[in-house]
């Protein structure tokens, strides 16, 4: 959840395989055998009957370890490596306001300098923030922003190899038509405005998609091969994933048509005792929040360090007010955008080959498309109903299902179609494979306009404004603030880049807590704030007359407006 003080805003304008026992010797090959796909269960739909019957062990990915298709391999890294490129050439050099990117300066803080940022307090981004610091490459905020680049293709990487998956063993598609499919749905995605401006600058989502799509991968690969240690890596990342984004959460119901329909192995209490084992050691990264906030590092925020405060912290006390608050008519008003949004991030081409490909997958695998459903459902629901300023940016996983969709429903539909029309086989692949270059193209085509739109390569906009605005300051001036895009900026100013460490800076939002004032008297000594009201903490600042410390505003800040001088920032703040 974001820390911003947020203002009520409209949302702007943004499947599994069904478990198959390996044949142990080839079955009757059919006149079209050459290019026949990969066994499916058979009590999927008559057309994926077909596919099965045409299997030949060759063509069967080996049970313990499906990376050894050298076609799985080129479906996870081309997409990849493509959409990496792009995320690094757009990658924000230092902390940014630009695409939703208030947050980065609090985010960066608390990397740099293991502290505890807003709620949830992101313990999993922190700490792997903090190794990502030690990296060699330009300004300690683009680090970050590199972080997010990799996350990012690693969710492209997955996604890509889960749609060669599906449509190799679903839909029966031949290997180079499902590399082409995974392709288009890959990029798809990753080009996304959306997923791509939050993989260009330093925060919390690129790595929550990476959690995302490797959990469901890793479930896919167990259900579909078995191998515990599949099951195991799930739970692990689920545990680790939660300390990154708590919405993680949603993932479980999704999760549970997978992990069912294969029973037989929780029957060994030796494994549920791994799982269990490995969720819990992945969710300790939680025990990073009282352990560091003991130590009152430069940021923290709250009091994780107490159990009432670690509850809060976690739980997103602060935030809860946001769920449910507009009115029924808003909520569906909301809702109806979500689709809305869709088109806009996937095109029409995408959007109406992900319909196809939702329909092929119910068909002919039931259990994923519930797990599919669910994420899309349960996505949507959320983004719909938490009022706060970023709420789109919880439908990432909705548009990471719909992709999976997308790159299955090039073959789907060219299957569909070739059978109806009663063609041969070889027409049917390359109407796929046509189908899939076109939506390759649509992708391409919108790739220039997004670029411009998501690229954060030159915004020094932040940093600029933080390190003018501290630098006209005399000594030991107290600066105040009432937005994230202000504090955060000049926290990391100081924090990171070192700059007017006298300065006491105020954010006007936050004096009414405890925990904020102490911190803020540990760190300037003697800046006692007696009062715990905005219009209090300003007269308590003012009263210290010429032996106190000069006030002035980051900006024109409403509960000071009247008080405040004629040109700025910063703003000099007078005596009423």
């Amino acid at each position: 959840m974001s820390g911003r003080t947020r203002r009520q805003r409209r949302m702007p304008a943004p499947a599994s395989l069904r478990p198959t026992s390996l044949p142990t010797a080839p079955p009757p090959a059919p006149p079209e055998a050459e290019q026949a796909p990969a066994a499916v269960a058979p009590e999927v739909s008559e057309a994926a009957a077909e596919a099965s019957a045409a299997a030949t062990p060759a063509e069967t990915l080996a049970p313990a370890a499906p990376w050894a298709d050298g076609w799985l391999r080129a479906a996870a890294l081309l997409p990849s490596l493509l959409a990496l490129a792009l995320y690094l050439r757009t990658a924000a050099p230092t902390i940014t306001w630009r695409n939703g990117g208030d947050d980065s300066g609090d985010l960066v803080v608390a990397a740099a300098t293991l502290g505890i940022p807003h709620p949830t307090g992101y313990p999993t981004y922190v700490v792997l923030g903090h190794l990502a610091t030690w990296l060699p490459f330009g300004e300690v905020a683009y680090r970050l922003s590199l972080l997010s680049a990799l996350s990012a293709a690693l969710a492209v990487s997955l996604v890509g190899a889960l749609i060669y998956l599906l449509a190799r063993r679903s839909v029966g598609a031949p290997p180079a038509l499902a590399l082409l499919g995974a392709l288009a749905g890959a990029l798809a995605f990753g080009t996304s405005q959306l997923f791509w401006s939050q993989a260009a600058i330093p925060e919390v989502y690129a790595l929550h998609l990476g959690f995302v799509s490797a959990i469901v991968f890793a479930l896919v690969v167990w259900r579909a091969w078995g191998g515990e240690r599949w099951l195991v890596a799930a739970a692990a990342l689920l545990g680790l994933g939660l300390g990154n984004h708590v919405t993680l959460a949603l993932l479980l119901p999704a999760a549970l048509p997978l992990v069912l329909d294969r029973p037989a192995p929780w029957r060994d209490g030796a494994l549920r005792r791994r799982v269990a084992l490995a969720f819990a050691a992945g969710l300790a990264i939680y025990l990073y929040l009282p352990w560091r906030g003991a130590q009152f590092p430069p940021l923290l925020w709250g009091e994780p360090h107490h159990p009432a405060g670690l509850l809060a912290h976690v739980t997103g006390a602060l935030y809860q007010r946001y769920l449910f608050l507009g009115a029924p008519g808003d909520a569906l008003s909301r809702a109806a955008h979500v689709a809305t949004l869709l088109v806009e991030q996937i095109g029409w081409p995408g959007f109406v080959l992900g319909v196809v490909g939702a329909w092929w997958l119910w068909q002919s695998d039931r259990r994923l498309a519930v797990a599919g459903l669910v994420i899309v459902v349960g996505s949507a629901f959320f983004a719909v109903n938490y009022y706060a300023r970023d709420s789109e940016v919880y439908l990432l996983p909705l548009f990471a299902a719909w992709a999976v969709a997308l790159g299955v429903g090039a073959p789907a539909l060219a299957r569909v179609a070739g059978e109806a029309l009663r063609v041969e086989r070889r027409w049917r692949v390359r109407l796929g494979l046509a189908l899939a270059v076109a939506a390759l193209l649509a992708t391409a085509l919108q790739v220039p306009q997004t670029y411009a739109r998501v690229d954060a390569s030159a915004d020094l906009t932040a940093r600029d404004f933080a390190r003018d605005v501290l630098a006209a300051l005399p000594p030991r001036a107290v600066l105040l603030s009432d937005s994230d895009a202000h504090t955060f900026s000049l926290w990391y100013a100081q924090d990171v880049l070192g700059l007017r460490p006298d300065v006491a800076i105020v954010d006007l939002r936050l004096v009414a807590w405890p925990w904020y004032r102490a911190g803020l008297e540990r760190r300037h000594a003697g800046l006692a704030l007696r009062s715990a009201t905005t219009a209090g903490v300003v007269l308590d600042l003012l009263a210290a007359g010429p032996q106190g410390r000069p006030v002035y505003a980051s900006g024109r800040l409403e509960a000071v407006a009247s008080n405040l001088g004629a040109s700025g920032p910063p703003y000099t703040v007078r005596a009423p």
